[in-house]
């Protein structure tokens, strides 16, 4: 379960630097850019809810790889965190449209 949730870590982490310096590209899929006012604005604050998904997500795996007994819990809090995290992500980018 360790290797799991190490795994989804490094991937947020490397999604959310890649939205974060995105620049002007249109790297996001379910956004409509023709709506969108400021790209850029746009990819900061998606990238940090995305590098604050992985801060989560690292604190969650490091609690399932030095406690085996909580790695049950630490998935499910890991996929609330995500619920979390795509919520926000959701409802903070409506201000860029």
């Amino acid at each position: 379960m360790f290797v799991g949730l190490a795994v989804a870590t490094v991937l947020l982490l490397v999604f959310g630097l890649a939205v974060r310096f995105a620049g002007d590209d249109p790297i996001l899929n379910l956004v409509d850019y023709r709506r969108v006012r400021d790209r850029r604005a746009l990819h900061v604050f998606a990238g940090r809810v995305l590098l604050g998904l992985a801060a989560g997500s690292a604190a969650l795996t490091y609690l399932a790889w030095r406690h085996d007994e909580m790695a049950v819990l630490a998935l499910l809090g890991w996929i609330l965190w995500l619920k979390a995290g795509m919520v926000a992500l959701a409802a903070g980018s409506s201000r860029y449209q």
